[in-house]
Protein backbone atom coordinates (compact mmCIF):
# COMPACT_ATOMS: atom_id res chain seq x y z
CA UNK A 1 0.00 0.00 0.00
CA UNK A 2 1.04 3.64 -0.92
CA UNK A 3 1.72 6.17 1.84
CA UNK A 4 -1.14 8.07 0.67
CA UNK A 5 -3.55 5.18 1.52
CA UNK A 6 -1.99 5.83 5.44
CA UNK A 7 -2.08 9.66 5.25
CA UNK A 8 -5.89 9.37 4.35
CA UNK A 9 -6.93 7.24 6.90
CA UNK A 10 -5.22 8.74 9.60
CA UNK A 11 -7.40 11.86 7.93
CA UNK A 12 -10.31 9.76 8.22
CA UNK A 13 -9.80 8.60 12.12
CA UNK A 14 -9.61 12.02 12.98
CA UNK A 15 -12.40 14.23 10.85
CA UNK A 16 -14.95 11.28 10.97
CA UNK A 17 -17.18 10.37 14.00
CA UNK A 18 -16.77 7.14 16.09
CA UNK A 19 -20.30 5.94 14.63
CA UNK A 20 -18.81 6.77 10.80
CA UNK A 21 -21.86 7.72 9.73
CA UNK A 22 -21.71 10.87 7.60
CA UNK A 23 -25.29 11.86 9.25
CA UNK A 24 -23.06 12.83 12.32
CA UNK A 25 -20.76 14.59 10.94
CA UNK A 26 -23.06 18.03 10.94
CA UNK A 27 -25.92 18.45 13.49
CA UNK A 28 -29.39 19.29 11.58
CA UNK A 29 -30.29 21.93 10.96
CA UNK A 30 -27.25 23.46 10.80
CA UNK A 31 -24.76 22.57 7.59
CA UNK A 32 -20.98 23.73 7.16
CA UNK A 33 -20.60 25.39 3.95
CA UNK A 34 -18.44 22.26 2.47
CA UNK A 35 -20.77 19.68 3.43
CA UNK A 36 -20.01 16.82 1.48
CA UNK A 37 -22.88 15.29 -0.71
CA UNK A 38 -23.81 12.89 1.95
CA UNK A 39 -24.69 15.72 4.24
CA UNK A 40 -27.05 17.09 1.93
CA UNK A 41 -30.77 16.28 1.40
CA UNK A 42 -31.47 18.30 -1.98
CA UNK A 43 -28.54 18.93 -3.57
CA UNK A 44 -30.40 20.81 -6.02
CA UNK A 45 -31.22 23.27 -3.43
CA UNK A 46 -27.91 23.71 -2.13
CA UNK A 47 -26.59 24.46 -6.03
CA UNK A 48 -28.98 27.11 -6.17
CA UNK A 49 -27.95 28.40 -2.72
CA UNK A 50 -24.12 28.51 -3.18
CA UNK A 51 -24.78 29.90 -6.81
CA UNK A 52 -27.04 32.99 -5.51
CA UNK A 53 -25.01 34.14 -2.80
CA UNK A 54 -21.75 34.39 -4.76
CA UNK A 55 -24.00 36.40 -7.14
CA UNK A 56 -25.50 38.83 -4.13
CA UNK A 57 -22.59 38.66 -1.94
CA UNK A 58 -19.79 38.77 -4.65
CA UNK A 59 -16.67 36.83 -4.46
CA UNK A 60 -14.75 38.52 -1.68
CA UNK A 61 -16.87 36.63 1.45
CA UNK A 62 -15.30 34.45 3.30
CA UNK A 63 -17.48 30.71 2.95
CA UNK A 64 -16.09 29.37 5.99
CA UNK A 65 -18.14 32.13 8.36
CA UNK A 66 -21.43 31.67 6.15
CA UNK A 67 -23.48 29.95 8.35
CA UNK A 68 -26.38 27.87 6.31
CA UNK A 69 -29.86 26.91 8.06
CA UNK A 70 -31.89 24.04 6.48
CA UNK A 71 -35.59 24.61 8.33
CA UNK A 72 -38.95 24.78 6.66
CA UNK A 73 -39.59 28.82 6.42
CA UNK A 74 -42.32 28.30 3.98
CA UNK A 75 -44.97 25.83 6.40
CA UNK A 76 -44.97 23.69 3.24
CA UNK A 77 -43.88 20.64 4.87
CA UNK A 78 -40.54 20.70 2.80
CA UNK A 79 -36.84 22.32 4.44
CA UNK A 80 -35.51 25.59 2.90
CA UNK A 81 -32.13 26.46 2.78
CA UNK A 82 -31.39 30.13 4.65
CA UNK A 83 -27.89 31.08 4.76
CA UNK A 84 -26.53 34.44 6.64
CA UNK A 85 -23.10 36.01 6.91
CA UNK A 86 -21.99 39.40 8.31
CA UNK A 87 -20.28 41.63 5.96
CA UNK A 88 -17.55 43.73 7.17
CA UNK A 89 -16.63 44.70 3.15
CA UNK A 90 -19.13 47.19 1.98
CA UNK A 91 -18.61 50.76 1.70
CA UNK A 92 -21.76 52.10 3.58
CA UNK A 93 -21.05 50.08 6.44
CA UNK A 94 -21.89 46.58 7.94
CA UNK A 95 -24.60 44.41 6.82
CA UNK A 96 -25.99 41.06 7.77
CA UNK A 97 -27.01 39.35 4.35
CA UNK A 98 -29.52 36.43 4.93
CA UNK A 99 -30.34 34.64 1.05
CA UNK A 100 -32.96 31.99 1.39
CA UNK A 101 -33.73 28.96 -1.20
CA UNK A 102 -37.14 27.28 -1.14
CA UNK A 103 -39.10 25.23 -3.64
CA UNK A 104 -41.98 27.33 -5.09
CA UNK A 105 -44.62 25.98 -7.23
CA UNK A 106 -42.44 23.01 -8.07
CA UNK A 107 -39.34 25.86 -8.93
CA UNK A 108 -36.32 26.92 -6.92
CA UNK A 109 -36.63 30.44 -5.54
CA UNK A 110 -33.80 32.56 -4.21
CA UNK A 111 -34.48 36.01 -2.10
CA UNK A 112 -32.04 38.29 -0.38
CA UNK A 113 -32.05 40.40 2.36
CA UNK A 114 -29.21 42.43 3.12
CA UNK A 115 -29.92 44.71 7.00
CA UNK A 116 -27.90 47.32 7.74
CA UNK A 117 -26.16 47.67 11.06
CA UNK A 118 -26.98 51.15 12.94
CA UNK A 119 -28.05 53.95 11.05
CA UNK A 120 -30.87 52.60 8.93
CA UNK A 121 -34.20 53.98 8.56
CA UNK A 122 -37.81 52.76 9.43
CA UNK A 123 -36.65 50.38 12.34
CA UNK A 124 -35.19 48.26 9.42
CA UNK A 125 -31.66 47.82 10.42
CA UNK A 126 -29.98 45.96 13.51
CA UNK A 127 -27.66 47.10 16.35
CA UNK A 128 -23.95 47.09 17.24
CA UNK A 129 -22.08 48.21 19.94
CA UNK A 130 -18.23 49.61 19.55
CA UNK A 131 -17.54 49.43 15.71
CA UNK A 132 -18.53 45.18 16.57
CA UNK A 133 -21.02 44.12 14.26
CA UNK A 134 -22.87 40.82 15.82
CA UNK A 135 -25.99 39.05 14.90
CA UNK A 136 -27.38 35.75 13.90
CA UNK A 137 -30.62 34.20 12.38
CA UNK A 138 -33.09 32.45 14.48
CA UNK A 139 -36.55 31.19 14.25
CA UNK A 140 -39.78 31.42 16.39
CA UNK A 141 -43.12 29.93 15.72
CA UNK A 142 -45.95 32.31 15.74
CA UNK A 143 -49.55 31.96 17.59
CA UNK A 144 -52.49 32.74 14.80
CA UNK A 145 -54.02 35.04 16.96
CA UNK A 146 -50.60 37.07 17.42
CA UNK A 147 -50.25 36.71 13.40
CA UNK A 148 -53.73 38.06 12.87
CA UNK A 149 -53.22 40.76 15.62
CA UNK A 150 -49.34 42.44 14.34
CA UNK A 151 -48.97 40.78 10.58
CA UNK A 152 -52.98 40.69 9.35
CA UNK A 153 -52.43 38.57 6.33
CA UNK A 154 -51.75 34.97 5.38
CA UNK A 155 -48.02 33.85 6.20
CA UNK A 156 -46.24 30.81 7.66
CA UNK A 157 -46.29 30.72 11.37
CA UNK A 158 -42.76 30.54 11.24
CA UNK A 159 -40.32 33.73 11.26
CA UNK A 160 -36.89 34.45 10.47
CA UNK A 161 -35.97 36.76 13.09
CA UNK A 162 -32.05 38.76 12.80
CA UNK A 163 -31.25 38.54 16.78
CA UNK A 164 -28.66 41.17 17.95
CA UNK A 165 -28.94 40.70 21.43
CA UNK A 166 -29.50 44.62 22.08
CA UNK A 167 -32.23 46.07 19.63
CA UNK A 168 -36.11 44.12 19.14
CA UNK A 169 -35.62 41.86 16.20
CA UNK A 170 -36.80 42.40 12.64
CA UNK A 171 -38.55 39.43 11.77
CA UNK A 172 -39.32 38.09 8.50
CA UNK A 173 -42.39 35.95 7.11
CA UNK A 174 -43.17 33.86 3.89
CA UNK A 175 -46.40 35.45 2.35
CA UNK A 176 -48.66 32.62 1.15
CA UNK A 177 -51.25 35.88 -0.58
CA UNK A 178 -47.99 37.19 -2.59
CA UNK A 179 -48.75 37.08 -6.63
CA UNK A 180 -46.10 35.94 -9.26
CA UNK A 181 -43.70 38.52 -9.19
CA UNK A 182 -44.62 40.10 -5.79
CA UNK A 183 -42.12 39.88 -2.96
CA UNK A 184 -42.30 36.93 -0.76
CA UNK A 185 -41.09 38.24 2.27
CA UNK A 186 -43.07 40.18 4.96
CA UNK A 187 -41.21 42.15 7.12
CA UNK A 188 -42.14 43.12 10.90
CA UNK A 189 -40.64 44.16 13.96
CA UNK A 190 -42.25 44.44 17.47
Amino acid sequence: MSKYFFIFAALLLVFVPASGKAEDIVEDPVKEPHATAENIENEMLWGDLWGSIRTEWGQNFNPEKVIVHYKDVTCDGKKDYIASHINLDNPDGYFFNIVTVTVHDGESRTDSFSIPFEGATEQFGICMMDDNPSAEVEYDVWPPEEIEEFIGMDVCATSVGVVDGMCDTPQFFWSNESKPGEPRWVFFRH
